[in-house]
């Protein structure tokens, strides 16, 4: 755990397996929405391996990042909080970020920002929701109002469980769990809100570093609408469109996932 702009925020820092000729970067790894830092153990092993020094972290307000002043359920982190969290993390470290969904949207606005040694950035699906085409449903539909509605919160959390887990494993999960889930509704509400309603929304052409954006060969249009966005934007960007995965790439195929981190290193340097 570090102690982290008044916050506690657990960090778990991974030392590489193997001594390498080349200084690489480290590579911190960024979750999205309603998930962990302990999501990427199986990406961590095999960078470990490869020589890389890795961080994954809980993000603000999930798991055992707990929420302490001056946030709390009445003054909610917004997506600029994690925007600063990962500033904090990278440093003045070179780095590579890997943002896997909206961990990746907070590695773009970072980025854009040019304020950190980041080397490179690796996206996975990473929603832009504040672009026309991003269509506004569930969390995405709420408006910075609607913040205030717990309940509402909450059942957005347990809908967004659902589609990940399906009804059958939700329901098999003990009640504590669920009941816990289903309090983190009120920061995936946050994040969400704060991002869709960003104001001025992010500029890709600011980013001036190498940037590999990512998704699924079957993923849904929208990700492929994001994804030409941002390529068509961002001077330095690399497209990468990968077979046999979900969204969850970290947790299905974690060996693409590397890939596109050894990508991301490969690009940085030539």
């Amino acid at each position: 755990m570090i102690q982290n702009r008044s916050s506690t925020l657990a960090v778990r820092e991974y030392t590489a397996r193997k001594i390498r000729s080349e200084k690489l970067p480290q590579v911190v790894l960024v979750h999205g929405a309603m998930d962990r830092g302990l999501s990427f153990v199986r990406m961590v092993k095999l960078l470990t391996e490869l020589g890389i020094d890795c961080i994954s972290y809980d993000r603000r307000g999930y798991q055992d990042s707990i929420l302490t002043e001056p946030f709390s359920r009445d003054n909610l982190p917004t997506i600029e909080d994690h925007v600063e969290d990962l500033a904090e993390l990278v440093g003045s470290r070179s780095t590579i970020i890997f943002g896997h969904s909206l961990g990746g949207t907070i590695a773009l606005l970072l980025a854009e920002q040019n304020r950190t040694p980041i080397t490179a950035i690796v996206t996975f699906e990473s929603p832009l929701p504040w672009l026309d085409f991003w269509k506004k449903e569930a969390a995405y539909g709420m408006e910075l109002e609607d913040l205030e509605d717990i309940e509402l919160a909450k059942n957005h959390a347990e809908a967004f469980m659902i589609r990940v887990l399906g009804s059958e494993r939700w329901n098999k999960l003990p009640s504590n769990v669920k009941q816990r889930r289903r309090n983190e509704g009120l920061v995936l509400v946050s994040e969400i809100a704060t991002a869709t309603h960003r104001k001025p929304p992010l500029d890709p052409s600011r980013i001036t570093i190498p940037c590999v954006i990512a998704r699924g060969i079957n993923s849904p249009h929208r990700y492929a609408l994001a994804s030409d966005y941002l390529t068509t934007r961002i001077p330095k960007t690399t497209t990468a469109i990968v077979d046999h995965t979900d969204h969850g790439i970290h947790l299905t195929n974690p060996t693409e996932a590397t890939r596109l981190v050894e990508l991301a290193f490969s690009i940085a340097v030539s």
